[in-house]
């Protein structure tokens, strides 16, 4: 959905402790079913 170096540039900024990449696009949560459980846990 955008370019891993925008990713990269927003660790650097904001100190992040953790990234996750995550397969596919739009549909990520079906193309890759991590995203949609780390999301859940994120918000519980």
């Amino acid at each position: 959905m955008a370019p891993l170096s925008n990713a990269e540039a927003v660790i650097q900024l904001t100190g992040a402790e953790k990234f996750e990449l995550y397969e596919g696009g739009h549909v990520s949560f079906f193309q890759d079913p991590r995203a949609f459980a780390d999301l859940r846990d994120f918000l519980a």
